[in-house]
């Protein structure tokens, strides 16, 4: 039913339930334990704390020879788009 309307399903991976949490190094921890190339993180952008989290998410990425990229980015890069 999605692709003949030009949709995706598409499904995180990891989520670090900064909804519920507001500890940055709880939230940290849930979305980088085991990650891996293609995870797909769910964080709020409304979240209490999430601004504190993506600095060290982003180092630990990088640290791991791994690059965040947008949701469309990544779906283009599949599809070879």
């Amino acid at each position: 039913m999605l692709a003949p309307r030009g949709m995706r399903y598409v499904s995180w991976t990891r989520r670090g339930f900064d909804a519920v949490s507001a500890d940055p190094r709880r939230v940290l921890r849930r979305l980088t334990r085991g990650l891996a190339a293609g995870d797909v993180l769910l964080m709020h952008d409304n979240a209490p704390g999430v601004l504190a989290v993506l600095p060290a998410l982003l180092e630990q990425l990088s640290a791991q020879g791994l690059k965040a990229v947008s949701l469309p980015s990544a779906c283009a890069d599949e599809l070879g788009e």
